[in-house]
């Protein structure tokens, strides 16, 4: 079995609950040096050093005992599809963008959710491609891709660029779009060309009372 080492620390004890792990390592250079980590996606969060195993021990059982009342809590408030869990761990807030689709935050990371079923209808075929499926969402992780949701929530009138203490009219929706001309160009360019095409076609009705003039 392979050893897992993180910083010079031995990783001998681990627990996980839902999307979130929890581990103890003993310090391979010092003697009596123990620590506690969150152990999420491949990632070591908040160690907690002490000099005693049975303090790390304790505290191992702790986080994992205090990761597990906030999930059930969470699930006895959960309303609707709300996800209980996310590609980037535990969730610390949950808000619902619309039905079905989640902005989500965890003690690390977070993004966008959506399920499954109701992205594939709101979303382009460009758009989805820009965030990955797991557990019946297609999520957008926030340093990127969920700039690409958020964008297409605005153009369909899901969601309205906020004007407040941090944003002026206007620049929220500039940042977005700049975002997404940095990392997505390919999506940016297919939007462009299909907004414009829409501009671009003429209702029926009008069609036919012009061929009537």
């Amino acid at each position: 079995m392979e050893i897992q080492m993180n910083e010079g620390y031995i990783i001998i004890d681990s627990i996980y609950i839902g999307g979130s792990g929890f581990v103890l390592g003993v310090s391979s250079s010092i003697p009596n040096m123990y620590v506690t980590w969150e152990y999420v996606n491949g990632k070591y969060y908040d160690g907690r050093y002490t000099g005693s195993m049975l303090s790390a021990k304790r505290d191992l059982l702790s986080r994992a005992t205090n990761a597990l009342e906030r999930m059930e809590r969470k699930k006895q408030q959960k309303q609707g599809n709300e996800p209980e869990f996310t590609p980037w761990g535990e969730i610390s807030e949950c808000y619902e963008l619309s039905p079905g689709i989640f902005s989500v935050s965890t003690p690390s990371h977070g993004g966008i959710m959506a399920e499954a079923s109701i992205a594939k209808k709101i979303f382009s075929k460009e758009a989805v491609a820009c965030g990955f499926q797991e557990n019946g969402y297609i999520c957008f992780e926030e340093d990127c891709a969920a700039t690409v949701a958020i964008r297409e929530l605005m153009d369909r009138g899901i969601y309205q660029a906020p004007v407040n203490e941090y944003y002026n009219a206007g620049e929220y929706s500039s940042m977005i779009d700049d975002s997404i001309r940095r990392f997505y160009p390919d999506y940016w360019q297919k939007r462009e060309k299909r907004l414009s095409k829409e501009s671009n076609v003429i209702p029926t009705k009008k069609k036919n009372r012009e061929y009537e003039r």
